[in-house]
């Protein structure tokens, strides 16, 4: 197993890696279910195969078969439903280039920002002298057994 960026190990970030079990019984379950709704439909319009007339402005017919008609509805109405979502996802793109340009500018800035600062050495701050540390020196003492050792 790989890691990630995370620094959790992921089946799916490996490279050739055979599939799991539980992704191959995903695949068979998607299977049946994709020849099942296949076969709704399909026995759908098998029982809607009589003709219908559709009638359009100015007169205009169109004789077809019923299925072929819902058929036609069910893409047509998933057409206009893309078309619908064109224009958001386009003002979306404009908004996300717009923000990247932002945090590019932002960075740039940042990096200027930090290239004027002087270098930091750990535990050092810049501009001050550390002063000397006073000397101690083992002197003479209160003992422990004097009164000046406990405050009195």
């Amino acid at each position: 197993m790989a890691t990630g960026q995370t620094g959790i190990a992921s089946p799916s970030t490996s490279k050739g890696a055979e599939p799991s079990t539980l992704s191959r019984a995903l695949g068979h379950v998607s299977l049946v279910v994709k020849l099942l709704l296949f076969a709704l439909v399909f026995m759908l319009a098998v029982k809607n195969s009589e003709p219908v007339t559709l009638r359009f402005f100015l007169g205009h017919e169109l004789i077809t078969s019923l299925a072929l008609a819902l058929v036609a509805a069910v893409c047509l109405g998933a057409l206009l439903g893309v078309l619908a979502m064109v224009g958001y996802a386009l003002r979306l793109r404009r908004e996300a280039a717009r923000a990247r340009a932002e945090l590019a500018t932002t960075q740039a800035d940042m990096r200027a920002a930090l290239a004027g600062l002087p270098a930091v050495t750990p535990g050092v701050i810049p501009g001050v002298i550390p002063a000397a540390a006073p000397a101690v020196s083992p002197g003479p003492g209160p003992s422990l057994g004097s009164p000046d050792a406990h405050g009195l």
